[in-house]
């Protein structure tokens, strides 16, 4: 990545990202086999999203070699699955700490698209609207 100089990505088990072969790379784990193309260095995160999750992440982001953090702060796919605040606030600390993005992949869950109170906003700082980056085209 770019503006990284870092090249693996670390997102949520089982998790849905989109069906580009990037996005099918950070996705569900379950393509891997049939897909041989997909992105090599994405690294996975097994539920449940607590308080313990935060120490399998610090393994994986402590060596600073990860580009991004890739989640939705809904899980959607898996059953609407909200991560615990703890692992939201220690997931956004390690992020800083490592330097690593963390990327807020959402749809369903419109966060940041208003000015309404966003599903992520309790547990995650996002800067005001208007200064969030916009990528290919998406607002």
């Amino acid at each position: 990545m770019a503006s990284t100089g870092r090249s693996k990505f670390v997102s949520i088990e089982d998790s849905y990202h989109g069906n580009s072969l990037g996005t099918m790379s950070v996705g569900a784990s379950e393509y891997r086999e049939d897909l041989p193309n997909l992105l090599r260095g994405c690294l996975k995160v097994k539920r449940p999203l607590d308080a313990n999750a935060v120490d399998r992440v610090e393994r994986l982001l402590r060596k600073r070699d990860v580009a991004a953090f890739i989640m939705e702060p809904i899980i959607c796919n898996l059953g609407a699955l909200v991560p615990d605040a703890q692992f939201m606030r220690g997931l956004q600390r390690l992020c800083r700490r490592y330097g690593t993005l963390l990327i807020l992949d959402e749809v369903a869950t419109a966060a940041g698209s208003r000015r309404q109170r966003r599903p992520c906003s309790a547990s995650v700082t996002l800067p005001p609207r208007g200064q969030l980056p916009r990528w290919g085209g998406l607002s």
